[in-house]
């Protein structure tokens, strides 16, 4: 049961966006008005469900038909979801297929279109899907550069392995018309623990509209996370999972801090490194002499005499140094040993001459 179908003009009337009086010229309209579907170019008509939701039906069951097997609530997701689209400022295709330029192979749901030209793919995946199946697809989608971003309403097994949430229909009170779609599953934030450490936390409350709008303006992204910790209802039991490598829809501000925590992790480790490097060059490294002892390596050795030279006195070895002078100037200086002297003078860093 498609949302779109082809006229007699060859022009697509999408039954989510016409307007009442192009719908009336379709439906229950005679003599009846030839449709066409995209999918087999079976013959169709139009029809309206019970909740007021408008589509396409075939006059005949076709099961070589992309759209087989499609249930009133795939259609009202996917109305639903082609809606978001629309606030967000996109435009939406509802059941798009591939240009001459895609490479092909898919056929999306709802393909939001945005002012630059970026496609995002909007699937809205009811029926059972495996993981590999998923990633096979999002595959395909990717050699065309386009993002996904896939809608269940089931605990679904590739969840945190695509880009992917689980829905659930809200009401607030006894209005219908309050319904909201709330993503329960599938995004993540960073939150700040009872220590001050950040970690990553589950969004149970996250409405679709405004994820639709972030994801495709570039406020959210799938991100890969390493491990995250999954709590959810399954049935009437709560379940606990843990998943490596997961990926989630993840605010952009966030994996930007995640990046910027990472670059200074990565500055110290190099400081520390670099700081270890610098103390290790100034020991003087020993290397075993060819009979069983410990002599300086000639290299190091230079480099060490080097260091010692360049090397300011402590402030007991000036002490030290104006002490000795004191005594070489006195009248007692003469009875030192002229090799004594030439030591001390050496060390303090003065040219004296000796006296004859």
């Amino acid at each position: 049961m498609p949302l779109t179908s082809r006229l007699a003009t060859g022009e697509v009337l999408d039954s989510t966006t016409c307007s009442d009086e192009d719908w009336e010229r379709v439906h229950r309209a005679r003599p009846r008005v030839e449709l066409t579907c995209r999918g087999c170019d079976g013959s169709m008509h139009a029809k309206r469900s019970r909740r007021g939701l408008r589509f396409f039906a075939h006059d005949q069951l076709r099961e070589d038909c992309p759209s087989a097997g499609e249930t009133a609530e795939h259609l009202l997701l996917k109305a639903t979801i082609a809606g978001f689209v629309r606030d967000a400022g996109w435009q939406p295709i509802i059941e798009a297929t591939p240009t001459t330029d895609d490479v092909g192979g898919w056929r999306a749901d709802v393909l939001a279109v945005g002012p630059a030209g970026d496609r995002v793919a909007l699937e809205a995946q009811l029926a059972p899907m495996t993981t590999a199946v998923g990633e096979q697809r999002t595959a395909t989608y990717a050699a065309d550069g386009i993002r996904t971003l896939w809608f269940t309403t089931k605990n679904a097994p590739w969840l945190y392995e695509i880009p992917g949430v689980k829905v659930v229909q809200e009401t607030s009170g006894n209005d219908s018309e309050s319904e909201r779609l709330i993503a329960t599953r599938g995004c993540v934030q960073l939150d700040r623990g009872s220590g001050g450490e950040l970690h990553w936390l589950i969004r149970t409350d996250l409405d679709a509209a405004r994820l639709v709008d972030g994801y495709l303006n570039g406020r959210s992204v799938a991100h890969r996370i390493g491990h995250l910790w999954d709590t959810y209802v399954a049935g009437s039991q709560p379940r606990y999972d843990s998943h490596t490598d997961a990926v989630a829809i993840v605010p952009s501000a966030h994996v930007d801090e995640i990046e910027r925590r990472r670059l200074l992790r990565e500055r110290e480790r190099r400081r520390r490194q670099a700081e270890q490097d610098r103390w290790a060059a100034q020991r003087d490294y020993r290397e075993p002499d060819a009979g069983g002892g410990c002599r300086c390596s000639r290299a190091n050795k230079g480099q060490w005499r080097r260091r010692r030279r360049l090397r300011a006195p402590s402030a007991l070895m000036r002490h030290c140094i104006i002490w000795v002078e004191t005594f070489m100037t006195s009248a007692a200086s003469s009875t030192v040993r002229p090799r004594l002297r030439r030591r001390i003078t050496a060390c303090s860093g003065t040219n004296r001459t000796e006296p004859k």
